[in-house]
């Protein structure tokens, strides 16, 4: 899939003795946070922005909101920000275009290759955002999605 266009390696050490540096040094890779490097080159889709997401936040993460909510087909276009779900108490450093969002329980099934919050954890997840104004509550947006049903 398009979103294995980036790689999770340890620690640069690591990387080091594996002798892929120079594929960095090149400009083959391109390094996107600590360990995560864009193994393509050219510009990265957003399908591999949210892989590098994926793979900054670890195990149990997955993505959330208006990111699931693309994933799940119900937003025609992929949102600006890259927002991934984590299990509480996890301290991740951003990438540039992300948001990281602790979340108690992390329900999680996979759309294009990527773990994703469900239907129903994003439904109640973007349901209590305060961040929104509620001309654009998710309720809305889902009305009529497969799988979903309203009252």
């Amino acid at each position: 899939p398009e979103s294995a266009t980036c790689t999770k390696v340890g620690s640069w050490h690591h990387f080091r003795a594996r002798g892929l540096g120079w594929r960095v040094s090149t400009k083959r890779w391109r390094r996107l946070g600590r360990g995560i490097y864009q193994a393509q080159t050219g510009e990265l889709s957003w399908l591999g922005r949210a892989h590098a997401a994926v793979l900054r936040g670890g195990e149990g993460c997955a993505l959330s909101l208006r990111s699931a909510e693309y994933l799940h087909g119900v937003a025609a276009k992929p949102p600006p920000v890259i927002t991934i779900a984590v299990p509480r108490g996890r301290r991740i450093r951003r990438l540039t275009g992300t948001r990281f969002r602790a979340c108690p329980v992390v329900e999680v099934v996979t759309r294009k290759g990527l773990p994703v919050t469900s239907a129903t954890q994003t439904v109640l997840l973007d349901g209590c955002s305060c961040a929104r104004p509620p001309q654009t509550n998710s309720r809305t947006r889902w009305k009529g999605a497969p799988g979903i049903l309203t009252a």
